[in-house]
């Protein structure tokens, strides 16, 4: 997800360098309630509807500053969710766009178990409603309407956890973090488990798309890397052949012995610098070609993609897919994998 996350980065950081310097000088328990004031002056808002939600939320984050949680309601959970920034996303998770056509089929219709879906007139419009309040959330009407206008509508925050620890207070609309989520949600400061699946996937595309170059540009890197661990051997077995020549001062019978190792090692080095131009230029080949077939087929599947897909997309989203996402592959292939 593309996000500009430059302003929350910002806000947090004044709001903890504030804090820190209040605490240093010993003023943190009379100046804190003032900082609100301090950090949003106003008279016009900087970043939500009016400064006085702003100083609300620079209040509940001085709180979290402080190692306090930020609503009324203490809890122990790791990760807490500030009331005043939740933006009341939209309750229903599937709603039908204006792409409805009102069609004879009503399939959204026939396949709810539920009730939730009626055909009602909206400006001189047939079209399909879908309930929230009886809504199960099955997913059957999306998945049965034909032209794909009914779209499945997941808060963001809840889509990006990755242990489902966020949940909706059907009551207030505000995302929240039950006491039982505590356990799913990982300790602070442990790592992650890294995924490389995606990382075996560019790797096994990458062959598939040069079968022949690509094990032959390997080859050229190993030849190269090899070459170069090559010299100090050589240079060991001229030092014996200088010791065992040194006694006797015969350098005549020494020269040949020496002239062989420098001529091996001469054309190792040439083979080495060959190999090390031949594989950088079939790179570049390949990194190119890679991304240009890579960038053709994402396009040409997202042609087969429904409706709905674009619905719930940006368009910053789609096209980072094309560029940023893309280009991380070009570094990876082109200077990555030869590493």
């Amino acid at each position: 997800m593309v996000t500009n996350d430059r302003t929350t980065s910002d806000i947090t950081k004044r709001i903890f360098r504030e804090v820190s310097r209040l605490a240093w000088n010993g003023e943190l328990d009379s100046k804190k309630e003032f900082l609100p004031e301090t950090i949003i002056p106003g008279p016009l808002p900087q970043f939500r509807c009016c400064i006085y939600r702003e100083r609300e939320i620079i209040r509940q984050r001085v709180r979290l500053a402080q190692g306090q949680c930020p609503g009324k309601n203490e809890t122990n959970n790791i990760v807490q969710v500030i009331p005043a920034a939740c933006d009341d996303c939209a309750i229903s998770a599937y709603s039908v766009t204006d792409n409805c056509h009102g069609c004879l089929g009503h399939a959204c219709y026939e396949n709810c178990r539920f009730g939730a879906v009626s055909i009602v007139r909206d400006h001189n419009k047939i079209r399909a409603h879908i309930d929230p309040q009886k809504c199960r959330e099955c997913g059957m009407c999306a998945k049965n309407c034909p032209y794909q206008v009914i779209v499945h509508q997941v808060r963001p925050c809840k889509q990006a956890c990755p242990v489902g620890a966020i949940t909706m207070d059907e009551e207030t609309g505000l995302c929240q973090m039950p006491g039982r989520a505590q356990a799913a949600v990982p300790v602070r400061g442990g790592r992650p488990k890294a995924d490389f699946s995606a990382l075996g996937r560019a790797i096994r595309r990458f062959f598939a798309y040069y079968p022949r170059l690509a094990p032959l540009t390997m080859l050229c890197i190993l030849f190269s890397s090899a070459v170069t661990a090559i010299p100090s051997l050589f240079t060991q077995n001229v030092i014996a052949v200088i010791e065992r020549f040194y006694k006797s001062g015969d350098w005549a019978a020494a020269r040949p012995e020496v002239y062989r190792y420098v001529t091996v090692l001469a054309v190792l080095y040439v083979l080495a610098l060959l190999s090390s131009a031949g594989y950088t230029q079939l790179m570049a080949v390949m990194t190119q070609g890679f991304l240009n077939k890579l960038r053709q087929e994402v396009f040409d599947h997202m042609q087969d993609l429904p409706v709905r897909y674009f619905d719930t997309h940006q368009h910053g989203e789609i096209m980072s897919t094309y560029t940023n996402d893309i280009d991380t592959l070009r570094m990876l292939i082109s200077q990555s994998l030869p590493t």
